[in-house]
C-alpha cells in the first residue's frame, strides 16, 4: 500500500531519508572509519530503509532537496536528520513512523558517546 502524505511532510520525511544514507555512505565499508562511526552508519542505514518501508511500495524517487551541501561527520547528518524528522507530526506520517522516529532519536543519543 503506498501512502501518500502532504508535499511538505514529505519533503521533510524524504530529507531525513536522504541524510540517514548519506550518513550510512559515509561509515559502510571505509577502512578509515572508526568502530563506532561505522556502528553509527549501519544504524543510519536501518533507520532509512524503515523510514521508506513505512511509506509502503516502491522506493519513492529521491528529491533533490539537499543538493550537494550536506556535509559533516555520520554523527553530524544523523542530528540534522532528526531536526528534518521534527518538522513532522506524527499524526501526518504513516503508520510505523513512530517507531521510526524513536530509532532515529536513540541513534542521535549514539552519537553523544
Amino acid at each position: 500500500m503506498n501512502v501518500t502524505l502532504e508535499p511538505d511532510v514529505e519533503s521533510a520525511w524524504l530529507e531525513m531519508v536522504e541524510l540517514l544514507t548519506r550518513a550510512a555512505d559515509l561509515g559502510i565499508g571505509r577502512p578509515e572509519a572508526d568502530l563506532h562511526t561505522h556502528s553509527l552508519a549501519l544504524g543510519a542505514q536501518l533507520v532509512a530503509t524503515c523510514a521508506l518501508a513505512a511509506l509502503g511500495g516502491a522506493e519513492p524517487v529521491a528529491h533533490a532537496a539537499l543538493g550537494l551541501n550536506a556535509e559533516g561527520s555520520p554523527a553530524d547528518l544523523i542530528r540534522a536528520a532528526a531536526v528534518a524528522a521534527r518538522r513532522c507530526s506524527v499524526n501526518q506520517l504513516p503508520l510505523g513512523a513512530r517507531q521510526v522516529i524513536d530509532a532515529l532519536e536513540a541513534l542521535v543519543g549514539e552519537c553523544r558517546l
